[in-house]
């Protein structure tokens, strides 16, 4: 419709791995899709079961390789702590996660909101460590499991952060796009804007 109508506008959407293919990627493109956000939650299969995803590591690799050659930028949201993670699993998943080659990429804390399996598991094994509902948000860290306790995946969520987007490889290749941009009047802005609400 997008397309028929002669509409130009740029636009972002979410989307899961499973319900792309590369005829609607091109089509997403010309449309005027410029990026999608893609919920991976771990790069390990185990996990990925664990909270019933119905999704496998390799339909994660087949749709962000599709995205990039639709050419369209791609994030990845990741969630740490999810039932079966370990010191081990977060390093895995890191690494999957480089890997696909997205151009961006956010980490959470998995939360075991109230009604969902997660929460009963939880409950039942002692691992909550606040009953305060302000808490349960996804940049907090609210349970101690046996293999990772809360001040853990604090740590190693902002070590996500570092680790995905302090490589230099990461930088010199976005820097090559940005600095063009940040002399572009409204676009340099918006950039500086991004950098100090979210980045310092």
């Amino acid at each position: 419709m997008i397309k028929s109508r002669n509409l130009k506008f740029n636009w972002m959407c979410n989307s899961r791995v499973d319900k792309v293919d590369e005829e609607m990627l091109v089509a997403m493109r010309k449309a005027g899709c410029r990026g999608i956000a893609y919920g991976i939650e771990s790069g390990v299969q185990s996990i990925l079961d664990s909270v019933k995803k119905g999704v496998s590591v390799k339909q994660i690799e087949k749709a962000f390789s599709l995205t990039l050659k639709a050419k369209i930028p791609s994030l990845g949201h990741v969630i740490l702590g999810l039932p079966g993670e370990t010191r081990e699993t977060i390093k895995q998943t890191l690494n999957f996660l480089k890997k696909l080659n997205c151009d961006y990429a956010q980490f959470y804390c998995a939360i075991p909101f109230p009604g969902t399996d997660f929460y009963s598991l939880a409950k039942e094994n002692g691992w909550l460590v606040t009953d305060d509902w302000s808490k349960f948000e996804l940049n907090q860290a609210i349970i101690r499991t046996p293999f990772l306790s809360e001040e853990e995946l604090r740590l190693y969520r902002k070590r996500a952060y570092a680790s995905f987007y302090l490589r230099p490889g990461y930088i010199f290749k976005k820097m090559g796009r940005l600095i063009p941009m940040c002399f572009s009047g409204k676009a340099g802005r918006k950039i500086f804007s991004f950098l100090k609400d979210w980045i310092v």
